[in-house]
C-alpha cells in the first residue's frame, strides 16, 4: 500500500494533523526536455521554485538581478493565467 495512502487513512480515523509534503529534489538537465516529457511534473517544480523564492530559502544564494527576473516572470504568469494585462500588485502572489 503507498505511504500516502496510508496516511490518509491514518487522518481519517484519527483526530491528529497530518501534512504530506512532496518535494521534487532534482534539478533536469534540460527544462526543455522535461517541460516535453512531463508538463505536470514541469509544473511542479516551477511552482515549487516559485515558492522557494518567495520564502527565501535560497535568498543568500541568489543575485538581485536573478530574483527580480524570477519575480517578473512570475507576475507575468500570474497576469496570464487570469487572462488580463492589468492588475493590482496586491493580487499577485
Amino acid at each position: 500500500m503507498c505511504m500516502c495512502l496510508q496516511v490518509v487513512q491514518k487522518k481519517e480515523n484519527s483526530s491528529h494533523d497530518y501534512k504530506c509534503l512532496l518535494r521534487v529534489c532534482f534539478i533536469p538537465r534540460d527544462p526543455l526536455e522535461l517541460l516535453q516529457e512531463d508538463p505536470t511534473a514541469f509544473e511542479y517544480l516551477f511552482l515549487q521554485s516559485v515558492g522557494d523564492v518567495l520564502q527565501e530559502r535560497f535568498a543568500v544564494e541568489m543575485k538581485c538581478n536573478t530574483a527580480l527576473r524570477l519575480a517578473a516572470l512570475h507576475m507575468h504568469e500570474r497576469l496570464n493565467s487570469i487572462g488580463s494585462t492589468r492588475t493590482s500588485i496586491k493580487s499577485i502572489t
